[in-house]
C-alpha cells in the first residue's frame, strides 16, 4: 500500500514538474538510469540496518537547461534502505570538456520512516533534502553526496550510473 502511494505521488510530482516546461516543449532532455551506490564511512548500524542496499536502480527524466538555467529532474529509485523512493532534483551543470560536464545538485526524496535517521529531513515529514556535486561523462553519470558521520566527520554517498540524451 505505502509503494502505491509513493508511487502516485511520483506521478503527481512528474506531471507538476513536466508542466514547468514550455507546452510545445514539455518532454523530458534526458534519462537517467540509476544502477548502484556506495557509502564511504558511514556504518549501516548507525541507521539502524545490518547493511547497504547498493543496488539501486532506477529512472529519472530531466528537463535541460529551463527556468534560470537550470535541469529539473523527476523519478524514482530503490533507495539504500531497499525501499522505492521518489526522486526530484535542481542541478545546474556545465560542460567542461568535450565529453565531461560537471556541477551542483539539490535533490529531495521521499525515505519513509526511515527519514528519521537524516538531520536534512523536512519537519516531521517524510521528505529528506540532500546535495552534492555530479560528473556525467560521455554515457555514464556519479553523483557525491557528502554526509554527517555520526560522532564526528565526513562520509560520502556516491551513486552512479548511465544517462541518455532523449534528443
Amino acid at each position: 500500500m505505502q509503494f502505491l502511494k509513493r508511487a502516485i505521488l511520483s506521478a503527481v510530482l512528474l506531471t507538476a514538474t513536466s508542466a514547468m516546461a514550455t507546452a510545445q516543449d514539455w518532454l523530458p532532455d534526458r534519462a537517467y538510469v540509476n544502477l548502484g551506490s556506495y557509502h564511504a564511512g558511514l556504518d549501516p548500524a548507525d541507521f539502524d540496518v545490518s547493511r547497504w542496499n547498493e543496488f539501486n536502480p532506477g529512472i529519472v527524466f530531466t528537463w535541460e537547461d529551463r527556468f534560470l538555467g537550470l535541469g529539473y529532474s523527476a523519478g524514482g529509485f530503490i533507495n539504500s534502505f531497499g525501499e522505492a523512493s521518489p526522486y526530484f532534483s535542481v542541478s545546474r551543470l556545465w560542460q567542461v570538456g568535450e565529453d565531461l560536464s560537471l556541477g551542483p545538485f539539490v535533490s529531495l526524496s521521499n525515505y519513509g520512516a526511515n527519514s528519521r535517521h537524516f538531520p536534512s529531513r523536512i519537519g516531521s515529514s517524510n521528505f529528506v533534502v540532500f546535495g552534492g556535486v555530479q560528473a556525467n561523462y560521455r554515457n555514464a553519470f556519479l553523483r557525491v553526496q557528502p554526509a554527517p558521520r555520526r560522532g564526528g566527520g565526513v562520509a560520502a554517498v556516491f551513486a552512479g550510473g548511465l544517462t541518455f540524451s532523449l534528443r
